[in-house]
């Protein structure tokens, strides 16, 4: 019954010089064996079937991920090599507007800007040197207000000439 046999398809399985009481002692100690197994997941099939479906999506997902990763990684260098680029040509740009506009404020003298406390030109400070005509200076802490003033001013106008100049290019382009 256990089986689903009838008499005639457990003749079929009979076994000649058969000991039933080694048969029934054998029969015991696998039932042990099986219960010693636990509970067993009749499931189990079906849901490795769904997990590993689940799996393989996810594995597309983060294979995905990875590309855009790499991409945005590409990108952000471009963008970096680009910035650095740009800001040094621009800065080059304030500088020599800053030199000429101080000249002409002051009548003469020196004026720099200058990069300073890194490599990379994106993470460095900036350091104003100025000299009036007449002094030699070691820190723009020597100069008088009025000097200082003027030199920002001048620093302005350096920025004001550049945006002049840029769209002045834009309009030349267009």
């Amino acid at each position: 019954e256990e089986y689903q046999l009838d008499y005639n398809g457990c003749l079929a399985l009979k076994v000649e010089d058969f000991d039933l009481n080694k048969g029934l002692a054998e029969i015991s100690k696998i039932k042990k064996e099986i219960s010693r197994l636990g509970y067993i997941n009749v499931a189990a099939i079906e849901d490795s079937k769904i997990l590993g479906e689940r799996y393989d999506a996810l594995a597309v997902q983060v294979e995905d991920l990875n590309k855009a990763q790499d991409e945005l990684i590409q990108i952000i260098q471009e963008l970096s090599t680009e910035m650095r680029t740009r800001f040094s040509e621009e800065f080059e740009k304030i500088n020599e507007n800053f030199k000429i506009t101080f000249r002409e404020l002051f009548g003469g003298g020196n004026a720099k800007l200058e990069l300073i406390g890194s490599d990379n030109v994106l993470e460095a400070g900036v350091e104003i040197l100025a000299e009036p005509p007449g002094k030699k200076l070691s820190s723009n802490t020597l100069l008088s207000g009025g000097e200082k003033a003027l030199t920002a001013i001048a620093i302005l106008f350096a920025f004001v000439f550049l945006q002049i100049s840029l769209k002045n290019s834009y309009l030349t382009v267009l």
